[in-house]
């Protein structure tokens, strides 16, 4: 069994919209205009809003209202709005799965969190273009949905061995099936079509010494799902920082985590009731 084997299986269900799917194709193709992108994104009304939400909340804290796709290109470019309506179509499809052995609240929760703290992260290291470091973090577990969904007994007895043993999950699974989550994201997003730096921050930001050209950004996500974790006082595991994040961010823990999580807070609420409204803000980290 191989990654590719499991996503095929399930492709089905995580199909992305066809709104998605066309834009992505359009991004890199100079024929198409801003406003070739727009009326093609305009067509998914749903998507739309949701979009334009993300746009005008505490994420970006624009000045004025951006009140059309059009105009939201052009604040904030083709590339990284590309990101953005990715992350607003993703996590509906997962929707579809039945997944009885995964809290899709929490899984969402954490997601969301990882993403918010990954795009502060990323502006903290100076990068520019922000938003892949945001959908990175929103997609680095997908790969468990997958395999929850595809082999749920066996990764029940893998989750068990991990917790029984203190190993950590990837690497029961690594050793068991050969590959991990992480892979097995990495070959989604691949299906998927979407571009290939973002894959590699999915298959990497667990194993950081093959990361080679995507480094920095697998490192920013490592850090942003592991602050997302000692941020939820339910998470009861121990969490291991790789030394290496630290050295490639140049960031300090103890220098940033305080006003980090302030920041993090503020957006959090309001960017999972837009990206993953179905989960309870009951149950929020704080």
């Amino acid at each position: 069994m191989k990654p590719a084997d499991l996503v095929d299986d399930t492709l089905e269900l995580l199909s992305l919209p066809e709104v998605c799917m066309r834009v992505n194709a359009m991004i890199d193709n100079p024929r198409y205009s801003v406003a070739h992108i727009g009326d093609v994104i305009n067509q998914d009304v749903a998507l739309t809003a949701r979009l334009l939400k993300l746009v005008n909340s505490s994420l970006y804290a624009f000045p004025s209202q951006i009140d059309t796709v059009s105009r939201a290109i052009t604040v904030i470019g083709m590339k990284d709005l590309r990101d953005l309506i990715i992350s607003t179509a993703t996590t509906r499809s997962f929707d579809r799965l039945p997944l009885k052995q995964v809290d899709m609240t929490s899984f969402w929760r954490h997601s969301v969190y990882t993403a918010v703290v990954a795009k502060i992260l990323a502006q903290k290291c100076n990068i520019l273009h922000s938003e892949r470091l945001f959908i990175g973090g929103l997609l680095h577990d997908v790969g468990h949905l997958v395999m929850y969904y595809r082999i749920p007994e066996t990764m029940y007895k893998i989750y068990q061995y991990s917790t029984d043993r203190e190993i950590a999950l990837y690497q029961v699974e690594k050793r068991i099936l050969g590959f991990n989550y992480a892979d097995v994201g990495m070959q989604l997003l691949k299906s998927w079509k979407l571009p290939v730096n973002l894959q590699k921050i999915v298959q990497h930001h667990i194993t950081l010494n093959s990361a080679n050209s995507c480094i920095l950004d697998a490192s920013i996500v490592h850090l942003a799902s592991n602050i997302a974790r000692e941020a939820d006082l339910s998470h009861q595991a121990s969490i291991y920082y790789n030394p290496i994040a630290w050295e490639v961010t140049q960031l300090s823990k103890d220098d940033i985590l305080e006003g980090l999580l302030v920041e993090a807070g503020k957006q959090f609420s309001e960017v999972l009731a837009i990206l993953a409204p179905q989960q309870k803000l009951s149950k929020v980290l704080s």
